[in-house]
């Protein structure tokens, strides 16, 4: 994605800015922002701002994460980005390490990623539970930026 190059702390003081800032950059490019993955001291930062105004999202247990609305928008905490040594294969096959807890906030458009499916594998086979077939399938599935003008990114100060 596109860095924006503000590495100054988040707070509850000025985080409706920064999140404002990267949606306007989102929509002059002409994207629709629908959605922002924030890590968790910048959510944090969210409820302590939005304090008894704070709305769930009436899935959130579903989703696997704390999210919410605010101002028209999907937040959604990720912990992952609390990791210090995540691990992926870019698109050439390398094993890359990144530290993502130099990440604060990714917000985008969807249509700004690709995503790739690769069926590794595909079989019918009789199944010993029951009569009848079982289909089984390997797959990989991957996403990849491919309008970084649609996704951008706040780092913090660790960056």
């Amino acid at each position: 994605g596109t860095d924006m190059a503000d590495t100054d702390a988040t707070t509850k003081e000025n985080i409706k800015d920064k999140l404002i800032a990267r949606r306007k950059k989102v929509i002059d490019n002409a994207g629709d922002v629908n959605f922002a993955i924030v890590s968790t001291a910048v959510f944090e930062a969210y409820l302590q701002y939005t304090g008894t105004d704070y709305t769930p999202v009436m899935n959130e247990e579903v989703l696997g994460a704390r999210n919410a609305n605010f101002l028209g928008l999907p937040i959604i905490e990720a912990n992952i980005l609390n990791q210090s040594s995540a691990k992926y294969y870019d698109h050439t096959g390398t094993l890359k390490t990144v530290d993502l807890t130099k990440v604060d906030i990714i917000m985008g458009y969807y249509e700004g990623f690709s995503a790739l499916n690769n069926f590794e594998t595909m079989r019918i086979k009789d199944s010993e539970r029951f009569s009848g077939s079982l289909a089984q399938v390997e797959t990989n599935a991957a996403y990849r930026v491919t309008n970084a003008d649609l996704i951008v990114v706040k780092k913090n100060a660790g960056a």
